[in-house]
Order: structure tokens, then sequence, then C-alpha cells
């Protein structure tokens, strides 16, 4: 009969001999990444507006209706796309740069953002950049040409068009985010990976046996009695 005397890795073993170490090393990481986002804070705007999408079509009798729920929610998933393809992109950053001039800067397609609930014709519309203003001026030149001309080229209808909900025709909502949340979390993340990769190289590279379970693994007999160590002088 083949005696397995393979060594199982005690992988919660040594953790929880390493707690404090993880700790600790955890807790320093995070002090290192908050101390960091203090030195170098860097904040967000996100800039929105709240818009529903009308269309219009013909009805059976040849009539035109101003809104058609069932036909605009076909393009509500589709409007993401149409305001952040290459070609939206290129015809945005032109009519930004013609009103704002060359040194405005480019539009992103990544800080764009569209978001709706299901089933909804109402969804919003955000950007997001270090700069309040730059955030503002950007989403209305997307609210401006998405409006004007992606819109009416993207969606089948005699006419499609995005309207403010709250009738005043301003952006409305400013949410303003900072990096330190997120950077105390990535240090503390960082943290727990090197503390945990320290307790297994430790445990790897310690050679000596540590206790009479780890004795009996390791030799396969049953240890009937056994001396501690008496370290007192």
């Amino acid at each position: 009969m083949e005696n397995n005397n393979q060594k199982t890795f005690p992988f919660f073993k040594v953790l929880y001999k390493n707690i404090v170490l993880i700790i600790l090393i955890t807790v320093l990481c995070a002090l290192l990444s908050f101390g960091y986002s203090l030195l170098n804070k860097k904040t967000s705007v996100t800039v929105s507006q709240s818009v529903i999408l009308r269309t219009a079509v013909s009805s059976s009798q040849g009539e035109s209706q101003s809104t058609n729920a069932s036909h605009g929610k076909i393009y509500i998933n589709e409007i993401r796309d149409i305001i952040t393809n290459p070609k939206a992109i290129e015809k945005i950053n032109a009519y930004y740069i013609d009103v704002f001039g060359e040194d405005a800067g480019k539009i992103s397609a990544g800080a764009i953002g569209v978001s709706s609930k299901e089933n909804s014709l109402i969804f919003n519309i955000s950007y997001t950049d270090k700069d309040e203003k730059v955030a503002f001026d950007k989403l209305t030149a997307i609210y401006t040409v998405a409006n004007e001309q992606l819109i009416q080229e993207d969606i089948q209808a005699e006419s499609a068009e995005l309207i403010l909900t709250d009738g005043t025709g301003k952006i409305f909502s400013v949410v303003t985010t900072s990096d330190t949340s997120k950077n105390i979390i990535l240090g503390a993340i960082v943290g727990i990976v090197i503390s945990v990769a320290i307790a297994f190289i430790l445990y790897v590279l310690d050679n000596t046996v540590k206790d009479k379970d780890e004795f009996e693994e390791l030799t396969g007999v049953s240890i009937l009695a056994y001396l501690e160590k008496n370290n007192k002088k």
C-alpha cells in the first residue's frame, strides 16, 4: 500500500498565523494611497441633462403622430452609438471647435455617458471632465449636434428630436467626484496582495516543523506524547 506523505498547503493556517502582518501592511498601503491622493488630488466633474426622445411617424391612416412611444423605444439602446461613433465625434468636435476656438480641446467619446431606465424614453446624457465649465460646454455641443444632425440622420422617422425634460433648456445636474476613495481601496487591495505573498514566501522558506500536527502530516505516524520546548531559564 502506497503511503502518501505529500504535504498539503495550509492556506488558511498561514493566513491566520500572519493576520497581524497582513493587517499592518494593508493599513500601511491604504494610508500611503491616502497621502498620495492628498498630494495629487484629482477631481472630475460630471455634467448631465435629462432628455426624452420624441419621434414622428405616419399612422396607418397617413396622419403624422407627434409622439410615438413604441417607435421611439426601438432606438433608445442605440442612442449612445449614434452619439459616440467616430463620425459623430468628428461632427461634434467640429462644432465645438468652431464655437470655442482651436484651443478648446477635443471631446472624448469615452467621457460621454448615456443611461436610461428600462422601457423608458427618458434618459440622461452626460460628460465628464476635470473642469465644470469645460464639461458644460462640451455637453452643450454634444446635445446640440445630436439634436440637429445625428438623431435625424440615424433614426428612421419623419422627424426625431431630444427634448429637455425640465423645460428650461438648461443643464441641471452636476456631480463632483474625487479619486481619494478609489485610491484608498486600491491601496488596501495592493496591501492585501503584498502581505499575503510575503506570508506564503516566509512559510515556503521556513523548512522547520512547526507543531505535532505538521509532523504527523509529514511522517504519516501518530504522536502519542511530546515535550514542548521550555525557553525559561
